[in-house]
């Protein structure tokens, strides 16, 4: 049967997870992605094919709605590694076009950070997050994704980011996560 793990400070235990698709162990928590917008994998294929550009980053819908994907971090109370969710942000036109020659070439926005809504509904949220607004911040590299600051200071998700989540909560939103398999040691 299993048996309570104690954590004190002098024993936080390591996280490491076996990734479904490589089967590989990783060291810390796997982030809760998100494929596409949820805009976006609603629709059938036909549907996708026909009113979506869709890339592993950028995704654009009916040439009037635009999506990047981000990074969404938050700590993990006791632990290095923070947990991160991977959602896409919508973002207005101009910010978008602007946003896509940085990803493209790296030549410089002209803006450091930017308003969005983010575009998907987290799983095991007790608020919706499906058009919370944001702020998407640019990294100082362009080989990593934008980040996320949740800017409503009312949603149980800013307080989560400000303050960091429990061992508990991280766990719980694992849990959502098919295939994966938490060690804990």
């Amino acid at each position: 049967m299993f048996q309570t793990l104690e954590i004190t400070p002098r024993h936080i235990p390591r996280m490491r997870y076996r990734c479904p698709s490589c089967t590989q162990l990783h060291h810390g928590f796997p982030a809760l992605a998100y494929n596409l917008p949820d805009a976006i994998f609603q629709l059938s294929a036909e549907d996708k094919a026909r009113r979506a550009v869709i890339s592993s980053d950028l995704c654009i819908l009916d040439d009037a709605r635009y999506f990047i994907r981000c990074v969404l971090a938050v700590a993990v109370i006791g632990y290095e590694e923070e947990f991160e969710y991977g959602p896409w942000v919508e973002i207005n036109t101009e910010d978008f076009t602007r946003y896509s020659v940085w990803f493209n070439l790296g030549v410089s926005p002209g803006w450091q950070s930017i308003e969005g809504h983010i575009a998907n509904a987290f799983a095991a949220s007790s608020s919706t997050t499906l058009g919370l607004g944001c702020r998407v911040v640019l990294p100082d590299d362009e080989d990593s994704r934008p980040f996320v600051q949740v800017s409503d200071i009312s949603h149980p998700l800013f307080d989560e980011q400000t303050h960091g989540m429990s061992i508990t909560r991280a766990t719980e939103l694992i849990a959502h996560l098919k295939g994966f398999v938490l060690i804990v040691d």
